[in-house]
């Protein structure tokens, strides 16, 4: 195996000689191929077939690599371009993860006690919970505890309304929750908790 740094867009094989650039959908890597001809005393004229892979945006090739004839060297490529594309939606999916954890937590670092969040919806109706900050714990969690509602005097239809949190109501249980990429996962509920805005939450209920 031999390896170059030549750029991509200079000349890979001898004038003549047809290069194939195979690709797969899914990732950025991409493989010329082409059948260098030689000539031996015991061979006579025959063709090396050889392959050179691509990755991204570097010009140095992740490989260079001769092989015994073109079968042996196409079912290569086609392996390597697969393996590509998962390599790369993993590592594509691993920097989702790194960056939601590392939005969860900047969010941790601006949840300080005494914070307010809250969960809202429902079915047919529309529930909404109100909770305060009152601790932390590891690098994503949050200790809440229920607090109280109130309505306001922002219109709104029949058997609805706004609410807003009522600290003075508090509740005994301390509640351990986490930060993830789609919010506050709070024990109980079946929606994610978000930061307060200081706004009235809107909410409904049956008669």
């Amino acid at each position: 195996m031999t390896t170059s740094t030549l750029a991509r867009d200079l000349h890979l094989a001898p004038a003549g000689v047809e290069v194939r650039k195979l690709t797969l959908e899914g990732c950025d890597a991409e493989v010329f191929v082409w059948d260098f001809p030689k000539t031996s005393a015991l061979k006579g004229d025959y063709v090396m077939p050889l392959a050179k892979a691509f990755s991204g945006k570097s010009n140095k090739p992740v490989f260079f690599n001769s092989f015994r004839s073109v079968e042996q060297r196409d079912a290569f490529v086609q392996k390597w371009l697969a393996d590509e594309v998962t390599s790369q939606a993993y590592k594509a999916n691993r920097k989702a993860e790194a960056a939601a954890e590392k939005a969860a937590l900047n969010a941790a670092n601006d949840l300080p006690v005494g914070t307010v969040v809250y969960t809202s919806g429902g079915y047919d109706q529309t529930n909404v919970q109100f909770y305060e900050v009152v601790g932390h714990f590891g690098r994503l969690g949050v200790v809440l505890v229920a607090v109280g509602s109130k309505m306001t005097t922002k219109e709104s239809g029949s058997m609805s309304g706004y609410v807003l949190p009522e600290k003075a109501v508090e509740g005994a249980d301390q509640i351990k929750a986490r930060l993830g990429r789609d919010g506050i996962s709070i024990p109980g509920e079946y929606h994610h908790g978000f930061k307060h805005d200081g706004s009235p939450k809107y909410c409904s209920w049956y008669a």
